[in-house]
């Protein structure tokens, strides 16, 4: 804000990795609401940057609290459903170069190596890439993802989160995946 009105800020991002994602968010907006409101759980639309997720929307109600996330903050990618499941979209060398050789552990769940990540990877890609993150990114907070893709390969995902046991969240896998292929085929 300056004295004769409103500017736009110097970004940190450079520009090249600047994009618009306004036109996702609009045609995800009504699916995440419905989502949420089927569940009750947090409902998260991320794309990567870089080793991180960075989320785009984050629609929670009453739990928001519960999930330490926030539109626009990102975590890292490799720490969470929602990021497995977009990083499982690429090729090993292209994660290798995303994430790099040293992985943050975010609790004693996370993974912190690797060949164990591309593993885990391999996992949800034969699961057409579903992913599921318990206790990975916080303590007592459980996860399930898919990924979207857009017609020009650009890659997204959305995840449900909460602090619920993972069978209670395996059980609306199929919401997240229904969800997912709505989006992307809007």
């Amino acid at each position: 804000h300056r004295r004769d009105g409103y500017a736009l800020a110097a970004s940190p991002l450079p520009v090249t990795r600047m994009v618009d994602h306004s036109q996702l968010r609009a045609v995800a907006s009504q699916t995440l609401s419905r989502l949420h409101a089927d569940t009750g759980l947090v409902v998260h639309l991320g794309v990567l940057f870089g080793g991180d997720v960075v989320y785009l929307d984050k629609v929670a109600g009453r739990n928001s609290a519960v999930v330490p996330t926030r539109v626009a903050g990102h975590t890292p990618a490799h720490a969470s459903a929602l990021g497995k499941s977009m990083l499982a979209q690429l090729p090993a060398e292209d994660v290798d170069s995303i994430v790099g050789p040293r992985l943050t552990r975010c609790t004693r769940a996370t993974i912190g190596d690797l060949p164990t990540l591309h593993r885990e990877l391999a996992r949800i890609r034969s699961r057409q890439g579903l992913a599921y993150d318990n206790e990975e990114l916080a303590i007592g907070l459980t996860s399930v993802a898919a990924p979207l893709r857009s017609d020009d390969g650009e890659i997204a995902g959305l995840s449900l989160s909460g602090a619920v046991p993972l069978h209670r969240l395996q059980r609306t896998a199929p919401f997240v995946v229904r969800a997912a292929r709505h989006i992307s085929g809007q």
